[in-house]
């Protein structure tokens, strides 16, 4: 490729961007060309609206790379780099048409208190529909797990993949709750075995 490149990627957003860094630590020379004044696509905050007012543009769902198998391949790396994902008790609200907003909590109980505020009978709704998902939690985790069978580290043929167990791992865990504990396991899979650091995530460390 002219210019001495090995891939050329078009567009920075999260994907291009993963794609890029995986591409670079295998030894590749890559080059990202995007047309806008800066990198990221919607993983950004920008000021939208009104003056001094901050909104992600759609940077929540980074998400699922958090619980992702390329985070467990850079994650080291973008710490070294500055990287730190924050979060917060109160992660997303609504604005409502008579100026009023709805702020939606980590915390169910709080949920709860906020939709009866906002209508009678509200409160008892949001439970029963987040029942539900709790009720078919196992087959929705597996459904939005499905991308993960794309990793090359996962084996279709076996019954449950190391690549499995790991994002099982990295989504069930809570750092806060964890109190600052570090663990290393180490698991086997077949002829396969490799450990893993608990500490504040779970990552892949040999």
């Amino acid at each position: 490729m002219a210019g001495g490149y090995d891939v050329a990627i078009i567009g920075s957003g999260i994907n291009a961007l993963v794609c890029a860094a995986l591409l670079g630590k295998r030894g590749k020379r890559v080059l990202v060309l995007e047309r806008n004044d800066q990198l990221g696509g919607c993983l950004r905050t920008e000021a939208l609206t009104a003056p001094g007012f901050l909104h992600d543009v759609m940077a929540t769902t980074f998400v699922l790379f958090r619980v992702g198998p390329a985070n467990a391949a850079l994650g080291e790396d973008l710490a070294r780099h500055g990287v730190e994902f924050c979060d917060t008790d109160a992660p997303t609200a609504v604005l409502r048409p008579d100026g009023s907003a709805a702020v939606l909590h980590m915390d169910r109980a709080k949920n709860m208190v906020m939709f009866e505020g906002l209508a009678q009978g509200d409160s008892a709704g949001f439970a029963n529909a987040a029942d539900d998902i709790g009720a078919n939690a196992d087959l929705i985790f597996a459904l939005l797990g499905h991308w993960a069978a794309r990793s090359p580290t996962h084996d279709p043929a076996l019954p449950l993949s190391p690549v499995s167990v790991v994002m099982s791992l990295e989504t069930m865990f809570d750092a806060a709750k964890a109190g600052g504990a570090r663990v290393d396991v180490g698991l086997r899979f077949g002829d396969e075995s490799f450990r893993i650091r608990i500490a504040d995530g779970v990552r892949i460390v040999n």
